[in-house]
């Protein structure tokens, strides 16, 4: 399905086991939004939005693990989340990005919130379409046995090209007007059967079911207590009034943890956002990518091995503070005393940049063993210094 809105690329990014399939569009010096898809679908899912975005966007569709182009090899320990995850931070590493904006469709932004969650410095928000922050067994049910029939889709014989072209029409997934795009999407989750007797979902049934079970037990409060950054949920306004109420009710309880990291949008549509609302989800992703790119601040935070090194160190001078020219035991005058006072520059000062007010507080604030020699010659009777007196009180940064 070529993408003529700009020129695309698609890549195979290598892991330790096992090789993803990435479809890339749009600027490459552009902000990166990285889309992942839902369960059985593939990065096709994506295209009617990524082709909206990538004039404004560096837009990367990547094929999970199982998925689309992308390898099947099973991870060691099984189709699961946590697996997944990891392949994503892994191709965000392999693919040298700056930090990007993750959204996921579904399943894919449970994905999306642990890749988050185990690269901070990677990723600057997730937007969560239809899936992500919805208690799965409130959603699907409280058995498994229950939860499995509508979490894994039934593999049914003689399905064709024409059979999903009459069901889309009937479905009204999307317009007249972009059903060959819709069409295209929903064909790239199938392959042919071996025999040639018609078409089977790519992804494995037993590997379907390992990753269904694996997030039907995914608790989004586990995953949203070890989130660091800002989250957009789009939710469905659909019709099904118990599956809104659980929709709902899930986003009030995301609110307690993330609190005024969490935007919250409704778009009046069906699970399949991606397909039946391209414009609307193309402007929400773009509006929060901007909002984002607003928060992030100018200089990339230093590792922590290096802030002290990093430090801006006070200039000091060095006075004197002689004694009266008296005689001592043997015969010779004393030496003069000597003391280190610091000529900190206040911030604004010329000869430079304005420091941080971080950079403020660690030049002004003493380190505990510097206040602890302070300490000890207060107690001996010694006076701390004038230049210390006349700055004004700053508390240290947490």
């Amino acid at each position: 399905m070529p993408d003529s809105h700009l020129p695309a690329t698609t890549r195979r990014v290598q892991l330790r086991d096992a090789t993803l399939h990435v479809h890339a569009s749009g600027p490459h010096h552009a902000p990166p939004l990285v889309l992942l898809h839902g369960l059985a679908s593939t990065s096709a899912w994506w295209y009617p939005v990524a082709h909206r975005l990538s004039t404004r966007y560096r837009v990367l569709r990547i094929d999970l693990r199982g998925h689309g182009l992308s390898d099947r090899t099973r991870p060691k320990r099984g189709y699961t989340i946590d697996a997944l995850a990891q392949d994503i931070v892994a191709a965000l590493d392999r693919l040298e990005l700056p930090p990007v904006l993750l959204a996921g469709h579904s399943l894919g932004a449970t994905i999306a919130l642990r890749a988050a969650a185990l690269t901070p410095h990677t990723v600057l928000g997730v937007a969560c379409i239809d899936g992500g922050l919805f208690h799965p067994k409130a959603m699907f049910g409280r058995t498994w046995e229950q939860a499995a029939t509508m979490m894994c889709r039934p593999r049914l014989d003689g399905i064709t090209a024409p059979v999903l072209e009459k069901w889309l029409t009937g479905a009204q997934l999307a317009p007249a007007p972009a059903r060959d795009q819709v069409l295209a999407a929903v064909l790239a989750n199938y392959e042919p059967q071996p025999d040639g007797s018609g078409l089977r979902l790519r992804l494995d049934p037993k590997h379907e079911a390992e990753l269904a079970h694996s997030q039907w037990h995914c608790d989004p409060a586990t995953l949203l207590a070890d989130l660091r950054c800002h989250v957009l949920a789009i939710a469905a306004n659909t019709s099904d009034t118990r599956g809104d109420r659980v929709r709902r009710a899930s986003l009030e309880l995301a609110a307690t943890t993330l609190g005024s990291r969490l935007h919250t949008t409704w778009l009046d549509g069906g699970h399949d956002l991606p397909l039946e609302k391209p414009d609307a989800l193309a402007q929400a992703l773009g509006e929060f990518a901007a909002q984002l790119a607003r928060r992030r601040p100018r200089h990339p935070p230093r590792a922590a091995t290096d802030q002290r090194a990093d430090r801006p160190q006070p200039e000091c001078t060095t006075t004197e503070r002689t004694q009266p020219a008296t005689s001592t035991p043997g015969g010779q005058r004393p030496r003069p005393r000597r003391r280190r006072t610091a000529q900190r520059r206040s911030p604004g000062q010329a000869g430079g940049e304005p420091p941080s007010f971080s950079s403020y507080c660690s030049a002004v604030t003493p380190c505990p063993e510097t206040a602890g020699r302070r300490a000890g010659r207060r107690r001996q009777g010694s006076h701390r210094p004038e230049t210390w007196r006349t700055l004004p009180p700053v508390h240290p940064c947490r």
